[in-house]
């Protein structure tokens, strides 16, 4: 690993850390919004406005959880 990619990993390590509940808490719901995403047979329309009212997140954070969704649903998919 380049020391730069390092420096930059430290970095993000070191503001995950600094994180307050909130925060933490917003995490975890846009972690929710992926689960109850990855679980739906197909993506509903207007899936950013869906997510944003149906867990109480920003429209950035929802764009978040539709990636973290994919990711569960190829993770699903490789490992059963």
């Amino acid at each position: 690993m380049s020391p730069e990619i390092l420096q930059a990993r430290q970095r993000i390590e070191a503001k995950i850390q600094d994180l307050t509940p909130p925060e933490r808490e917003h995490s975890a719901q846009v972690e929710q919004a992926a689960q109850w995403l990855a679980e739906q047979r197909e993506a509903p329309p207007h899936v950013i406005r869906l997510l944003s009212d149906k867990f109480g997140i920003m429209p950035s954070q929802a764009a978040k959880a539709c990636t973290l969704a994919n990711t569960f649903r190829t993770n699903g998919k490789a490992f059963g």
